[in-house]
């Protein structure tokens, strides 16, 4: 009996045992060096999510500069740029940096230079002897790096398409910043930046003689985060750095006429008679 009990009392640690021996067999021990991570850094790249923010196309302003004759410069602007820029002001680390990026279209059938026969001129630089704008309505700039040094931006690389030729380019970035919404306004980030391109390089060489080869094109960008930009929020006459006027109360219905003394037949007073 006191066999039987002994043995009893022994089960439990045996099933224990058992139990320890095939988990072991069935699942080989790993060793910890030889874990492999969740996501590899790749993965963890690509799931950053990073702030969209729209260019303006009424603040942001592109313009150009060339070369008459080998002394004057003639300045002109193209009246419309649109595009995005992704971008994280609120990180600094290199895998949120190498999500930012930059896509700008210019409306070349808005150039207009700054000359006194600007009519002929807009004329010429609308032909296909220079923009050409029938055929190539825009001018396209795709970034593929944005260039750091510690905190600020340089310099962005990419792509130019300008009448229909693509060359890679480096857009040189003067000042750049951003700043947090607040008030009236959202979210936005604005930067000044230049490039120099050589106009026969993309098959633009008519008037060689007359006009320089090298073209000066500069940018002063305002976005603004999230779809659509301010200009679309505020009226023309607006302000954007003011807060919208209160929509005024509704107006009271009017109070009803009175009767005027013509609707009641005149009453001759009666004489005074004393007592």
């Amino acid at each position: 009996m006191m066999n039987s009990w002994r043995i009893a009392r022994g089960l439990p640690a045996i099933c224990c045992a058992s139990l320890v021996i095939l988990s072991g067999a069935a699942y080989p021990q790993v060793p910890l060096s030889q874990h492999q991570p969740l996501l590899q850094p790749s993965s963890q790249a690509a799931l950053i999510t990073t702030p969209l923010y729209v260019l303006d196309p009424i603040e942001t302003r592109s313009r150009f500069e060339v070369l008459f004759l080998g002394f004057m410069t003639v300045r002109g602007k193209f009246n419309r740029t649109t595009g995005t820029l992704n971008h994280d002001p609120e990180r600094a680390d290199a895998a949120s940096r190498a999500n930012d990026a930059i896509q700008a279209t210019i409306d070349s059938t808005t150039v207009s230079a700054n000359v006194v026969n600007s009519a002929a001129t807009n004329k010429v630089l609308r032909s296909a002897a220079f923009f050409h704008v029938e055929k190539f309505p825009n001018i396209e700039f795709k970034s593929s790096r944005f260039v750091w040094e510690a905190d600020k931006l340089t310099a962005i690389d990419g792509t130019l398409t300008l009448v229909g030729v693509t060359k890679p380019v480096r857009l040189l970035v003067q000042n750049s910043g951003c700043t947090a919404a607040h008030a009236a306004k959202r979210a936005r980030c604005t930067a000044d930046a230049y490039l120099n391109v050589k106009r026969s390089d993309f098959g633009m060489k008519a008037w060689s003689a007359s006009v320089g080869d090298e073209i000066k094109i500069i940018v002063e960008l305002v976005a603004y985060a999230g779809s659509g930009s301010a200009s679309t929020d505020t009226k023309p006459d607006e302000k954007l750095d003011q807060p919208r006027t209160p929509n005024p109360p509704p107006a009271q219905p009017n109070p009803p006429a009175q009767p005027s003394e013509a609707a009641y037949p005149s009453q001759p007073r009666s004489a005074n008679t004393e007592h």
